[in-house]
């Protein structure tokens, strides 16, 4: 099925920006937090005061953070995947069925049960509406 992409919301996408934003951000206080232990002193010492602290773990969760950000961005946007183009009349109707299926509708009052006879008349009601969008809710 081919389809086109279109967002509700189109102007909201310039939140993206914060993406790459972010990154700059952390990359600046990376460096700046680097030169500032490298003045404090020896690596020895910097390794006691931080034992805790991993590199791979703040730049991972960061940039999942940045992952993040990019999809709450795209969220919001509200995209929409269209089956038509825009401005393209679709034909036909949606029909919706909702079909009892409790155990009273395994009733023996009437034979074929009341299951069976609405199953029946679903089916030839599906077979005369070709071409159309039907859907089907069970309850």
């Amino acid at each position: 099925m081919t389809g086109f992409l279109q967002f509700d919301s189109p102007n909201l996408l310039h939140l993206l920006w914060a993406v790459p934003l972010q990154g700059l951000v952390l990359y600046i206080y990376w460096r700046w937090r680097q030169r500032t232990l490298r003045r404090l002193g020896s690596q020895a010492l910097e390794k006691r005061l931080l034992q805790g602290f991993s590199g791979r773990r703040f730049w991972t969760k960061n940039l999942l953070f940045g992952a993040s950000l990019a999809l709450i961005a795209i969220a919001i946007s509200n995209p929409m995947h269209l089956t038509k183009r825009p401005g393209e009349v679709q034909k036909g109707a949606d029909v919706l069925i909702a079909l009892d299926i409790s155990n009273s509708m395994l009733a023996k009052d009437v034979t074929p049960s009341r299951l069976d006879r609405a199953k029946a008349f679903i089916r030839e009601l599906v077979e005369g509406l070709k071409g159309e969008r039907i859907g089907l809710i069970f309850f």
